[in-house]
């Protein structure tokens, strides 16, 4: 069986306020565009921010609205070459920073910032030696 995580999907309100977060703060490169989604490169796993379905075709799937906030006990960690420019990026376009850049006791360089819809995210690489 082949085990690789393909795809993170997230369902939000506003897709063109999603990309501009993804893109313009944190310089993900867009590989498609729609007006209902858009998917970007992450490395081996892409991420996708997809308009919100709606009750009916959730139902169809087994599948309920995500409750407020999304992705409440879900953190999604994105790794970065630079820590300091990737919170200086998400701080010009006035992003949901809740801590600033810093080494923690596990190893690693980071920071944690929520996007336009809450979902919240670890912008972080290996601690400096």
């Amino acid at each position: 069986m082949t085990k690789n995580l393909a795809q993170v999907f997230l369902q939000v309100a506003d897709v063109a306020q999603s990309v501009a977060f993804y893109e313009t703060g944190l310089g993900l490169t867009v590989t498609h565009r729609g007006e209902q989604n858009a998917t970007f490169e992450t490395g081996s796993c892409e991420l996708m921010v997809q308009k919100q379905f709606d009750a009916q075709t959730l139902d169809g799937f087994g599948l309920v609205p995500p409750e407020e906030p999304k992705g409440s006990g879900a953190i999604i960690v994105l790794e970065v070459e630079d820590v300091e420019e990737a919170y200086e990026g998400l701080d010009a376009v006035d992003a949901d920073l809740r801590c600033e850049p810093q080494v923690v006791p596990w190893g690693r360089e980071m920071f944690i910032v929520a996007d336009p819809d809450g979902y919240i995210l670890e912008i972080s690489r290996p601690a400096p030696e």
